[in-house]
């Protein structure tokens, strides 16, 4: 595991640094965050995406400056979907 991380501490504890989406779901970590992307339509992610939401959240209220900064790059659902899943990969 990365620094002996617990995969679960990559969220936030509260409803004030949950992420909200456009579609009124509360996300509180990357596991939810992927799990909203399998989920969502791409409309809904560009919304987010174009908004810098999505690169705020992470760099902000979770901490992970290294993956948003690599948030930015992503063009597509599928490619954000894609980076998440690497990254939890080395948490595990």
């Amino acid at each position: 595991m990365k620094d002996n991380i617990n995969l679960f501490m990559i969220e936030v504890k509260n409803d004030k640094e949950a992420f909200i989406t456009i579609d009124g779901q509360k996300l509180y970590g990357l596991q939810d965050l992927l799990i909203w992307l399998y989920n969502t339509d791409e409309n809904n992610f560009l919304y987010h995406k174009n908004g810098s939401h999505f690169y705020n959240w992470i760099y902000n209220s979770l901490g992970e400056k290294e993956l948003a900064e690599e948030i930015k790059k992503v063009n597509s659902k599928e490619e954000m979907i894609n980076l998440i899943e690497r990254f939890l990969k080395g948490y595990e």
